[in-house]
């Protein structure tokens, strides 16, 4: 199975959506991890394409 990991969900003006922002941590979508901005800019400059990433509940 593969999933993605992305930042939080916007609106239409591009803001962050407040109702999604409390679901950061949680079993929020089908698989995804949802990021922070900031955090999605770092997996994206430091992870490599294809790695794996074990999650642990």
């Amino acid at each position: 199975e593969s999933y993605f990991m992305h930042s939080m969900p916007r609106d239409a003006e591009w803001e962050l959506i407040p109702e999604e922002m409390v679901k950061l941590g949680t079993h929020a979508s089908h698989g995804c991890i949802r990021l922070l901005d900031e955090d999605a800019i770092w997996v994206y400059e430091n992870v490599p394409r294809g790695s794996i990433i074990v999650v642990h509940d």
